[in-house]
């Protein structure tokens, strides 16, 4: 629950950037949601393989 807050505070900024500065943050938007969600994934397989060994 805590971190859909947290995220949900991230969502808020970014539209306020969004409004504000238009396309530069939607380049940059997509290049750090393509990250986390690298990171996330990488986090995943981690967790995989700690728990398989």
């Amino acid at each position: 629950m805590n971190k859909f807050i947290v995220n949900l505070f991230f969502a808020l900024i970014f539209m306020f950037l969004l409004y504000k500065f238009g396309p530069v943050i939607w380049l940059f938007g997509f290049i750090a949601v393509w990250l986390m969600t690298l990171v996330m994934l990488d986090q995943k397989t981690k967790k995989k393989k700690a728990e398989s060994e």
